[in-house]
């Protein structure tokens, strides 16, 4: 009985542990999409004046360097969000499947 006990709980903690961390990480990647937005929207506006000629070329590559970061950044958290959305339905027994197997 002692052992089912402590497997009952060590099972709960798992998921309880596994649903934290898929809500950390989601706010994590809620926080990298408006990063990334607001990066689209810099190099859009560095672009804009790199072509009237307001700033150099090397100002806009840098915009350009910084979207590409964030654009990295948010993927890799858009990854990380579905490996523990994953790591979450494996500690509640209930699997995973990818999107279109049957």
């Amino acid at each position: 009985m002692a052992n089912y006990q402590s497997t009952v709980l060590k099972a709960l903690q798992d998921a309880e542990d596994s649903l934290a961390r898929y809500g950390a990480q989601r706010q994590n990647s809620q926080a990298l999409a408006q990063a990334y937005g607001l990066a689209q929207r810099s190099a859009g506006f560095a672009r804009e004046r790199a072509t009237q000629g307001t700033i150099s070329n090397l100002q806009w590559m840098s915009a350009q360097r910084d979207l590409d970061s964030a654009q990295d950044r948010f993927i890799q958290a858009q990854a990380r969000t579905t490996e523990d959305y994953i790591a979450l339905q494996k500690s509640l027994g209930l699997g995973w499947q990818a999107p279109g197997q049957v």
